[in-house]
């Protein structure tokens, strides 16, 4: 059967009677995410520099200086569980809405036995020895089918004559298809093989194109190809229809996203950089070196002079800054010296260390500055709840309006913070026999209230952070964090808590979507759902897979 043959049965009967099967999209989003699939669980270090230099200091007044608190004399216990428990948001409870199905590798490589069920447990495919991944509308979040790769032991790449066997929801094989990978935005779908890059339509398996250079699915509704390398790029829109054609496409960061919408970082005739939207229209005219993030509806760019944040409702420049803008928020932007991460500009160390960070208003008043400074956003929806700047030795946590909440002492460790509400800290303290210990403790942002009733003793942890997809740069809050202990044994464990620290899960291994993570369930990897439920778990009579090593978890898929 040919390729086209193929790919007509098996993806026009999925979009039929199969996903209807399926039930539900895989990824109910608020409005301001629609059309953005959530595929990632991302473990975020807070404490990135964010800053700028030049602009005269917010000086403290005695007020702000009298809100000081030394975080060491406040040992009262956080509220008890529901009454500041406001991990209920809608943003949270739609990333956590079940999905179509689920995926568990038993094995820590990339490459081994993996399962993937259904979201009742019901195997839908397996493989003794490779991959399985979901074949998603990148448009949507909607699952189409279950894609699988069978490979050799120790094969690390596709062979020439790579099959993909694909399934359908309900456990019925579809079809197989030559090729290496394959992906899916709207009516388009993109086949990778050996010779070259073949593009589908999916309402009846035409093809568009064959043996393309490069096919980027760009954002929610947005594609772009070459039909060789180096050469002008085609740009079509998730109805598969060419939208635009542009000289090149600025290939660091190839688009942006926003509130569901992609904006691509063409080039015109004389390599300057603009926003296309998937309707063909210049958003930002051309006029760029490069674009670099999307934040809070602004697009943040470097020009020949500095650096701008242009609005993406209607192209104007709403704030210019002779050094990086890291980032926006209603209140304002943070701005960084030392954060030209794109150029070639090369900073020594005595910059570095001169170097100062600042948030400021966005009619360019200081309201907070320090050698490192971020803002915190809990929703992803652009408003800061907190301010955090670092300094040497202690962190200071600041309202958006530069009002210093609280001083954390890191001299002897770290900090992470799970929310804008709450902190975990992890510092470094003698014991009594003159042994050093991790004291990791919970640390309430406005009262100061610390917590350190822990079921385990853990010593290192990390707050959670989830994002919205590859094409945008928005998270939010998951209220929830990773702790690692050491068993009587030696072996390290990660458990997954809740910002009150009850333990939610024990020995997870990755997150797998919705509100389920692989774990390790008596020695034998299973997924669990976060009230405990097991949805699978693999049987001491399946395959094999050796000696079970655990590893920190790898939570961004």
């Amino acid at each position: 059967m040919k390729p086209e043959e193929q790919l007509l049965l098996a993806l026009t009967d999925v979009g039929d009677d199969l996903i209807e099967e399926a039930g539900h999209r895989s990824f109910p989003r608020p409005r301001w995410l629609r059309g953005l699939p959530m595929v990632a669980c991302l473990v975020l270090l807070l404490g990135g520099a964010l800053a700028l230099q030049g602009l005269q200091p917010l000086e403290q007044t005695s007020d702000t200086q009298n809100t000081v608190q030394d975080s060491q004399d406040t040992t009262a216990e956080l509220p008890p569980d529901g009454e500041a428990d406001v991990d209920a948001s809608d943003h949270l409870a739609q990333l956590l809405a079940p999905q179509a199905a689920y995926v568990l590798p038993m094995s820590d490589d990339i490459l081994g036995p993996a399962v993937a069920v259904d979201n009742n447990g019901n195997v839908i495919a397996s493989t003794d020895y490779g991959i399985i991944t979901p074949l998603q509308d990148r448009s949507t979040g909607e699952f189409l089918a279950m894609m699988v790769e069978n490979r050799e032991v120790d094969q690390t790449v596709p062979a020439e004559d790579n099959l993909l066997s694909l399934y359908s929801l309900e456990g019925k094989k579809l079809t197989d298809v030559s090729a290496a990978a394959m992906d899916c935005l709207g009516e388009l779908v993109v086949v990778y093989r050996g010779a070259g890059i073949d593009l589908y339509r999916r309402s009846d398996g035409s093809l568009l194109a064959a043996g393309l250079a490069d096919v980027r699915i760009a954002g929610p509704d947005l594609l772009y190809a070459r039909a060789e390398a180096g050469g002008p790029v085609t740009v079509y829109n998730s109805a598969g229809q060419v939208v635009a054609e542009v000289k090149d496409v600025y290939e660091s960061v190839p688009s942006l996203g926003w509130d569901g919408q992609a904006y691509l970082c063409a080039m015109d005739d004389a390599g300057l950089v603009g926003l296309l939207n998937s309707s063909g229209q210049w958003v930002v005219e051309p006029g760029y070196r490069y674009f670099y993030s999307a934040s809070c509806g602004y697009a943040l760019g470097r020009s020949e002079t500095g650096y701008a944040a242009i609005s993406l409702a209607d192209g104007t420049v709403a704030f210019e800054s002779e050094v990086y803008i890291s980032s926006a928020f209603e209140q304002g932007l943070t701005l960084d010296p030392t954060g030209d991460y794109l150029s070639t500009v090369m900073i020594t160390a005595e910059e570095l260390e001169e170097s100062t960070a600042q948030f400021v208003s966005w009619d360019g008043t200081v309201l907070a500055e320090g050698p490192q400074v971020q803002g915190i956003d809990d929703e992803g929806d652009g408003i800061a709840e907190l301010i955090s700047v670092h300094r040497d030795g202690y962190i200071d946590l600041c309202r958006p309006d530069g009002t210093l909440i609280r001083r954390v002492d890191v001299s002897a460790g770290s900090m992470n913070l799970i929310s804008s509400e709450t902190a975990v800290v992890m510092n470094n303290v003698q014991a009594d026999d003159g042994s050093w210990v991790m004291d990791l403790f919970l640390l309430d942002v406005e009262s100061g209230a610390e917590f350190r009733d822990f079921d385990r003793p853990y010593s290192v942890a990390s707050g959670l952070w989830y994002t919205v997809d590859n094409y945008s740069q928005c998270s939010f809050s998951a209220r929830r964090f990773e702790a690692s202990y050491r068993d009587a044994d030696g072996n390290y464990h990660w458990d997954l808590l809740d910002e009150r620290g009850k333990v939610l899960l024990e020995d997870i291994q990755s997150y797998r979507g919705g509100d389920v993570y692989a774990v390790l369930d008596d020695g034998q990897y299973a997924l669990q759902r976060l009230d405990g439920t097991i949805l699978y778990r693999h049987g001491a009579d399946e395959t094999a897979t050796g000696e079970i090593c655990v590893l920190p978890p790898n939570t961004q898929e």
